[in-house]
């Protein structure tokens, strides 16, 4: 048996991993008799979850294209340490002379949106500077909360961005990640 404690939203639970179904079956049925007087429960992936702990979708909010810096990784990143690592001189360079684009957190204005099979172009002063990788609607923020790929010197909190949607521009705001308790809305006409 493989006990992880990963997964794809902010629960905070673990994953067990057996081969035998049957097994798997019988150790569910004990986790949840035992777990029972701790209100143990299964979980799921959440999608608004992982948006808001800001909790990366690999192929969707970062693909091999970007850094680890690119993707808000670099606290994973011992870049000073002394050892040998293949790309360890790139990333070196690239923190000295500035990350040309970052993963995001954004408060996304308007009525709830559906979730973008395709990344939607995000512009500032109508030149694309980047793009919305996920997106879900917040029930506890009442706001479309999003993950979005920006440029330089875009992904700064409280940069005013425009998000191109299936209903058509909607303004938008740069947010740190993980989403805080309350999110400043954008301003109407902005980005």
């Amino acid at each position: 048996m493989v006990v992880a404690r990963s997964g794809w939203s902010a629960q905070g639970g673990f994953e067990l991993y057996v081969e035998d179904a049957q097994l798997g079956l019988d150790l569910y049925d004990d986790l949840m008799r035992a777990g029972a007087p701790l209100d143990v429960g299964p979980g799921c992936p959440n999608r608004i979850e992982r948006i808001e702990a800001g909790l990366l979708s690999y192929g969707n909010d970062m693909t091999r294209e970007h850094t680890p810096l690119e993707a808000g990784l670099d606290r994973y990143c011992s870049l000073d340490a002394p050892i040998e690592a293949i790309g360890l001189e790139a990333l070196r360079r690239q923190r000295e002379h500035g990350v040309p684009r970052r993963i995001c957190g954004m408060g996304v204005s308007g009525p709830p949106l559906p979730g973008p099979r395709q990344p939607w172009p995000v512009s500032v002063d109508a030149r694309q500077a980047g793009q919305v990788t996920s997106l879900a609607w917040s029930p506890r923020l009442e706001l479309n909360v999003a993950l979005a790929m920006l440029d330089s010197p875009h992904h700064a909190s409280g940069t005013q961005v425009t998000v191109a949607t299936p209903d058509g521009d909607r303004p938008a705001l740069v947010v740190s990640v993980p989403f805080p308790g309350a999110v400043q809305r954008p301003s109407v006409g902005s980005g």
